[in-house]
């Protein structure tokens, strides 16, 4: 199987930028959810952050009441918990809309970007004045020093 020239441009460029990516599908998957209703951007913005508390930044087990809890149990609870706000907002529209939005616009900018340049090579960024030496640094300090 051979990779055409736009798929390893799109896969490296995906790469590159995924973090911008999630940003934008973020973006326009709460633009969206604003534009439905504010009220499905607030429990859908408590289900993001329950998530983020209970599944993904917790290190210790979960104690409810002196009981630990299963991490089975805590995901179960999440996903239920995700459901419930998706049709309790009736917002499962929107939100795919603005998802579906946010993908297009990444999947097209990574299609179109030219991923040639997106590594900087270290005699480039010498020569461009990116990496400086610290032979001014030193210079300085050595003249606040002596004026002490």
């Amino acid at each position: 199987m051979v990779d055409s020239p736009l798929s390893l441009r799109s896969r490296s460029n995906f790469r590159y930028f995924s973090v911008n990516y999630s940003l934008i599908i973020g973006t326009c998957a709460a633009f969206s959810l604003v534009t439905a209703s504010p009220v499905a951007l607030v429990v859908v913005g408590t289900i993001i952050a329950l998530w983020l508390l209970l599944h993904f930044f917790r290190e210790d087990p979960l104690l409810l009441w002196g009981f630990q809890v299963g991490d089975r149990t805590v995901l179960c609870f999440l996903v239920l918990a995700s459901v419930w706000a998706l049709w309790f907002t009736s917002s499962a529209v929107s939100l795919a809309v603005g998802v579906s939005v946010g993908l297009l616009l990444c999947t097209v900018h990574s299609l179109i970007r030219n991923s040639d340049e997106l590594f900087l090579e270290e005699d480039d960024a010498i020569t461009g004045g990116l990496i400086g030496s610290n032979r001014r640094f030193v210079m300085k300090l050595e003249t606040l020093l002596c004026k002490v």
